[in-house]
């Protein structure tokens, strides 16, 4: 008898286990399927103001109708499958929300098939229009699409209408994602009754939906007495007068603007007036929160009144101001390649002037210990066709240490902790020593402020003169006078 020799050990078949493993995957995954249907648009949503059918037979829902400077559009966040896992909606947000001027109606927009429910495109899209109760047109502006999938951590927004009547560009593709959101706002005004009629325009400026929308801001609106023109304020010894405020509607224009262009006739006197300040800028505001500039206005011409804000501003070869002007006084330029500390310090208009130092031609560092700790490269360069246009700053940090490495072919003045307050800009004068202008340029990067000049040949020193000037503000309540181009 051989006790060494063993009977044979019959092993099982591998394929039952197998087919049961795949038998038990595709159990998971129709357990799996019926959990968690696929969610589209209109299951992210709790509720909606309007849905309407489009001639496509697509459904074109408005969500919401919000009013304000921040808006919100609440999302359900979806169901995950079984055990947790599966169409999670990690990319998809507990809320979108955007920023507007004040006083803005914002409206939230879906479209889904009318049949399977996927979210649909907007490549059909172009504006949509309300009419005041004064009977003016007004469009909408900016609008922006978000898009977010539950396939991917993430979507996509962007804002692809920058004017009153434009298309949106490289909109998604239908079935292309789960959420698809196009909000666009109109500026405040004011509706005949509770509710207002919203159009919906497609590419062609064709109306295919219409909405009776609940007006979302305060039932009682603000009306504003106009002064009679001409109308004369005085800033100082300065006289500003509104003679006029006339809106032209360009009815020549492309439909990408708004239209119209508002005219404000300001006459200045007193005090060689003319010589010495000038308009800068118009601003345009309603009673109803909304701001416009002048050339493609948003405001209703038919409102009462408008404000009219004049921003007026000195002449740069205007004698200078005495409040507004600090006379620093004698400073020795510095060799090619080299720097002369400064830390003179003055107050003008309330806001502290540190002139730091003074820098000679070519490359120069500067090194100096910051609160930072972490290492961080930055800074700026401004180019022309002038020596005083090439310019360029270089910031290295490295912990609590900063070096600024300056880079031009002319001397350059180092101003820092620089805090201009609003309506406020700086400038430098100076003549050097044979009693000549020098000719320069101020460049103000956040706090920091660099005057790159160039001195006359033979020059040794500059007298020199920093200016704070402040624009002054004249309002006016003026009724705008609408016209045609044509008349």
């Amino acid at each position: 008898m051989d006790r060494g020799r063993r009977e044979p050990r019959r092993s099982l078949p591998l394929w039952p286990f197998i087919v049961a493993a795949v038998l038990a995957i595709v159990a998971v995954v129709i357990v799996h399927v019926v959990l968690v249907r696929r969610q589209d648009g209109v299951d992210f949503f709790d509720h909606y103001v309007a849905e309407t059918e489009l001639p496509d037979g697509s459904i074109l829902t408005l969500r919401a109708v919000t009013f304000g400077d921040h808006h919100e559009l609440p999302l359900n966040q979806p169901k995950t499958g079984l055990m947790g896992f599966g169409r999670g909606g990690r990319g998809v947000p507990e809320f979108l929300e955007r920023e507007t001027p004040p006083s803005s109606v914002v409206l939230w927009f879906s479209r889904r098939d009318g049949q399977s429910g996927k979210t649909m495109d907007f490549r059909w899209w172009k504006r949509c229009s309300v009419v005041d109760a004064h009977g003016w047109n007004i469009k909408d502006r900016d609008a922006t699409q978000e898009c977010y999938s539950l396939d991917a951590n993430g979507g996509f927004s962007g804002s692809t209408q920058w004017g009153g009547d434009r298309r949106l560009m490289d909109t998604f593709r239908t079935g292309e994602y789960d959420i698809g959101i196009v909000s666009t706002r109109l500026p405040s005004f004011r509706p005949s009754g509770k509710t207002f009629a919203l159009k919906v325009h497609n590419v062609d400026g064709k109306v295919v939906a219409e909405f009776d929308v609940p007006w979302p801001g305060a039932a009682t609106l603000p009306v504003w007495e106009p002064e009679t023109l001409p109308a004369t304020k005085s800033v100082g010894n300065l006289k500003v007068t509104l003679k006029a405020l006339t809106v032209e509607e360009d009815r020549s224009q492309t439909s990408d603007r708004y239209g119209l262009h508002a005219r404000a006739d300001f006459e200045f006197s007193g005090m060689t007036a003319g010589a010495e300040w000038h308009l800068d800028d118009v601003r345009l505001e309603d009673a109803l929160g909304n701001a416009s500039d002048d050339y493609d206005c948003i405001l209703s011409p038919l409102d009462s009144a408008w404000k009219v804000v004049a921003l007026i501003s000195r002449n740069e070869d205007a004698p200078l101001l005495a409040s507004e002007t600090w006379h620093v006084g004698k400073i020795q330029l510095p060799a090619d390649g080299t720097k002369s500390d400064l830390k003179l310090s003055d107050s003008i208009g309330g806001v502290p002037i540190f002139v730091k130092s003074i820098g000679g031609p070519g490359e120069v560092t500067y090194v100096e210990s910051v609160s930072g700790t972490g290492d961080e490269i930055g800074g700026f360069a401004f180019a022309g066709p002038s020596e005083i246009e090439n310019f360029s700053v270089r910031m290295k940090y490295n912990g609590s240490t900063c070096r600024r490495t300056v880079k031009s072919k002319v001397p350059h003045l180092f101003l820092d902790n620089l805090h201009l307050k609003p309506f406020q800009s700086l400038r430098i004068q100076a003549v050097d020593d044979a009693g000549k202008m020098v000719d320069g340029r101020v460049c103000v990067c956040n706090d920091e402020a660099f005057w790159v000049f160039s001195p006359p040949p033979g020059s040794k020193s500059i007298d020199l003169k920093v200016i704070v000037t402040q624009q002054r503000e004249v309002e006016f309540i003026a009724a705008p006078q609408l016209v045609t181009e044509e008349e």
